[in-house]
């Protein structure tokens, strides 16, 4: 066990943050396309979410649900 925190360690001080570079290269690719799309209240359990390239995609709250594929 304390090797496995040894080598653990060792690889999260080559790390620039808090995430290693994997998930930061996937968030910041997030983050960049973030403005290209807006999300619409339809109800308290429902929002719609429109992008600017025409897609849309709606999101259930209640049960963590999102459509795979754009709408429309």
């Amino acid at each position: 066990m304390g090797r496995l925190q040894i080598s653990k360690d060792r690889v999260a001080k080559s790390w620039k943050g808090k995430h290693p570079p994997k998930i930061r290269e996937i968030l910041d690719k997030n983050m960049q396309n973030i403005g290209d799309c807006m999300p619409i209240k339809s109800n308290n359990k429902y929002y719609q979410i429109v992008c600017f390239d025409g897609s849309q995609f709606a999101v259930d709250l209640e049960h963590r649900k999102c459509s795979s594929e754009p709408e429309g």
